[in-house]
């Protein structure tokens, strides 16, 4: 074997083999940041599709149902706690006191059981019934305004008072609605208001009471 022979064996055997690991191939790196970028979108979209329980998105009828108490025309408006409201004097000459009622996580069609109650006595002194389709306004949620709530005060006359404004006058009541919806759901609630009289059944202050029985201010 002659000297150059020998050296090529030599430079052949001290040469590093491929081992396949760390040197792949271009393709081999890209499938790799394939399946990474993969398994973290998959990822992502489940938590995103889950509830906080992890079984899914909740059905707001799957939900406790609630009940709002309020009054307006056409338009729900809230009541707090002590307000006033009026006792309209009907042309036809009866009162009524304005209700409305707000829903949460019920069906659209309600029955609602809609009660005024003298707070001191606990005497009703309207007592109405009504179904009707509520104004929807958002996810299982709507409100239906101008229920009427007719007063009948017989139960609280007395000599020298027979009407809403002289029995029922600057005193608090109960406003109760009692709501049933289609599915059989069911939701109460109560606010306490001050019975305000009618300005037409107001004299100014010290003025002298007509034929219609006006009171004082």
């Amino acid at each position: 074997m002659t000297q150059l022979t020998m050296f090529l064996v030599v430079l052949l055997v001290g040469c590093p083999q491929p081992s396949g690991k760390g040197t792949g191939s271009p393709e081999a790196d890209v499938d790799t940041d394939v399946d990474v970028d993969v398994d973290v979108d998959v990822d992502v979209d489940v938590d995103v599709d889950l509830d906080d329980t992890g079984h899914g998105p909740v059905d707001c009828l799957d939900l406790e149902p609630r009940v709002e108490v309020g009054t307006g025309e056409i338009a729900f408006e809230a009541l707090t706690e002590g307000e006033p409201v009026v006792m309209v004097h009907g042309p036809q000459g009866g009162w009524h006191m304005l209700g409305g009622v707000r829903i949460h996580n019920m069906e659209a069609i309600i029955d609602v059981h809609f009660t005024i109650a003298e707070e001191a006595t606990g005497i009703i002194v309207s007592d109405n019934n009504y179904r009707v389709a509520v104004v929807v306004d958002g996810e299982c949620t709507g409100f239906y305004p101008g229920m009427y709530g007719y007063l009948e005060v017989s139960d609280l006359v007395t000599e020298g008072a027979s009407r809403p404004p002289e029995v029922l006058g600057y005193k608090t009541v109960v406003m109760t609605m009692d709501v049933t919806d289609y599915g059989g759901r069911t939701a109460s609630s109560t606010v306490r208001v001050v019975a305000q009289p009618d300005p037409v059944d107001l004299d100014p202050p010290g003025g002298e009471e007509d034929d219609g029985g006006d009171i004082d201010l």
